[in-house]
């Protein structure tokens, strides 16, 4: 799988959760929503630590090349 595909993935279970987080919390499921926002407090982690790391594949890209 491309980093990027991944990146997209979880941005779009990312999604999801944030929608449900929202109808816990409409719902008044106050303990459930906890434990969603741990969730998606997982995923943006995920996201954030994937997107730093395609920059630096492509910042080590451009220097190897520039070494070229």
């Amino acid at each position: 799988m491309k980093l990027q595909d991944f990146i997209s993935m979880l941005t779009s279970q990312l999604k999801e959760e944030e929608i449900c987080h929202e109808t816990a919390i409409r719902n008044e499921k106050f303990f459930q929503a906890h434990k969603i926002m741990q969730r998606i407090t997982s995923l943006r982690k995920a996201i954030n630590k994937a997107a730093a790391h395609s920059h630096e594949n492509l910042y080590v890209s451009q220097v190897k090349f520039q070494l070229l």
